[in-house]
């Protein structure tokens, strides 16, 4: 009888040992993960932070003050858009989305979408805002202060 309670013994004490083991491994397991989820989250937002790129400034002269009109793109594709307004160059057109490039003129703006196609608003003086009809697979776009230029792989 000794022999067998001392058995008894010793095996409850091998499986509180494991059941301690176990627990301690689920803990630093459970710790690991978040760490891990932390520095994700971290990451993420360090590269969300740098995606939203300023491309540039627009300035023109009005009588005695300056206009600057700031353009970026977010990571999502979004472009916003703000400062002097007179043309519409601030009015990003309704819906645009999916954009990879935009590109800022002193009184327009384009952008290039995902799909290859070309969206262009603001100040319309010399038709740099006139994409021309069924213009498709751009693969990158510039302009000037008064012009819009679109690269194609054709």
């Amino acid at each position: 009888m000794v022999v067998v309670a001392a058995g008894f013994l010793m095996l409850q004490q091998h499986v509180v040992e494991a059941k301690a083991a176990a627990e301690a491994e689920a803990k630093a397991a459970a710790e690991a993960k978040a760490a891990a989820e932390a520095k994700a989250a971290a990451e993420a937002k360090a590269a969300a932070d740098v995606r939203l790129k300023l491309t540039g400034a627009g300035m023109r002269r009005a009588g005695f003050s300056e206009d600057i009109i700031i353009r970026a793109l977010t990571k999502g594709g979004r472009v916003v858009a703000w400062g002097g307004n007179f043309y519409g160059q601030c009015k990003v057109p309704q819906g645009l989305s999916g954009v990879v490039a935009i590109a800022a003129g002193s009184n327009h703006n384009v952008a290039l979408k995902a799909d290859g196609t070309v969206v262009a608003w603001g100040g319309n003086f010399y038709g740099q805002c006139k994409v021309p009809q069924g213009l498709s697979g751009v693969v990158a776009i510039a302009v000037g202060s008064d012009h819009t230029v679109a690269l194609k792989l054709d």
